[in-house]
């Protein structure tokens, strides 16, 4: 990270030089010191290396990403997410159905239910490891990630669709 830091600070220090010898140039052609015609061909030059230089220095990462950080702040939210909801102001709490729900979520009518086509895989990853968990404490068969039930293999009986 050290060797980007430095990579980053060469890339606005070039910048910053770009941007002074337009600024030069600018003023020179102001003074009526170089022709239109050679302020146009440089000043296209130089902005074109101005935009290298700036989308080089947008690439660069400005800083270290802490992991661990936003896993414990995830699993802080995934284990109460209607109480986290509650503590949003309206526009986050958007974001937020946005993000559990991505395809969104419907109410219907006649059963008086909210029904939803597709949750976030993070969201399901979770429901299902703690689905497990309480299954462990119950001593029954846990589910797979998926949803689906295990079921019995082949054997000397003949193949059955479930137990």
């Amino acid at each position: 990270m050290s060797n980007l830091s430095e990579k980053k600070r060469l890339a606005s220090t070039e910048l910053n030089e770009l941007k002074t010898s337009y600024d030069k140039m600018e003023f020179r052609y102001a003074i009526n010191e170089i022709s239109k015609d050679i302020f146009e061909r440089q000043s296209q030059k130089i902005n074109d290396a101005i935009i290298q230089k700036t989308k080089e220095l947008d690439y660069l990462p400005t800083k270290i990403s802490n992991h661990e950080k936003a896993i414990n702040y995830f699993l802080k939210i995934a284990q109460n997410p209607s109480k986290f909801y509650g503590s949003l102001d309206y526009n986050k709490k958007r974001k937020f159905q946005y993000l559990v729900f991505p395809e969104g979520f419907h109410y219907s009518i006649e059963n008086r239910k909210y029904q939803t086509s597709k949750t976030n895989t993070l969201f399901e990853l979770t429901k299902c490891i703690s689905v497990s968990y309480d299954s462990e404490k119950q001593k029954t068969h846990p589910q797979k990630w998926n949803g689906s039930s295990l079921v019995a293999g082949t054997g000397l009986e003949p193949v059955t669709f479930g137990l």
